[in-house]
């Protein structure tokens, strides 16, 4: 039984990392075939890219060992980002989608199905590779790209789309202020924290129940 489910844990994470490559491309690929670079620049394609990437290098891992995950406190970076901002757009972010361009809100659904799918093989893999000292993994990107997307806005640069120099509404320095940005980076590292802390209690507490239900049989 456990390798049957090792086997579609393993090929899970093909078909994970193929979906979000797959939504990079989509993401990409604009009418006329041109491709728009500019769209690596939304943190949807950057955590497809993130997550696609890993999934496969998971895949060349796991099909060669019986226990055991790549890297854990990069899965565990992988998963809590991925997830996390997929959450946070689905709640917050609805009405900032609809102006993306059209590819790019194709590839917002791939990437939601994507997160579903990493879900999934979540479900199926070896628990307890989730630690809190690993909380940092998980709100890292977020931080460095905040730090990039307020540097690159305030020397004119700005990654935005569609003319807007910041890329996110909660980090528009010129519509709300530098007043209101901060206060909103730290509240949504803080629900991210919360996030983050929540799952790698739940990873644990399954690990922990996988244990002692090994020790009773």
């Amino acid at each position: 039984m456990k390798k049957t489910v090792r086997i579609l844990d393993t090929l899970l994470l093909l078909v994970t990392g193929c979906v979000f490559l797959y939504g990079v491309y989509v993401s990409l690929m604009q009418e006329g075939g041109t491709l728009d670079y500019a769209v690596l620049s939304t943190l949807e394609c950057i955590l497809m890219l993130y997550g696609g990437i890993f999934c496969l290098l998971s895949f060349l891992y796991q099909r060669k060992r019986k226990t055991g995950v790549c890297i854990p406190v990069l899965r565990c970076s992988v998963y809590l980002s991925v997830t996390a901002w997929c959450l946070y757009g689905l709640i917050f972010l609805k009405g900032h989608y609809g102006l993306y361009p059209t590819s790019l809100q194709e590839g917002v659904k791939i990437f939601r199905l994507g997160t579903v799918c990493l879900l999934v093989e979540w479900l199926l893999s070896e628990k307890g590779h989730f630690w809190k000292q690993f909380t940092w993994s998980g709100m890292i990107l977020f931080v460095i790209y905040c730090v990039v997307a307020l540097v690159t806005g305030y020397t004119g640069h700005g990654i935005g789309l569609n003319g807007h120099v910041y890329p996110y509404p909660f980090l528009d320095v010129d519509m709300l202020g530098w007043q209101i940005v901060i206060p909103n980076i730290i509240l949504v590292l803080f629900e991210i924290w919360v996030f983050d802390r929540l799952w790698i209690f739940v990873d644990q507490s399954l690990r922990r129940r996988e244990k002692n239900h090994g020790k009773k049989v």
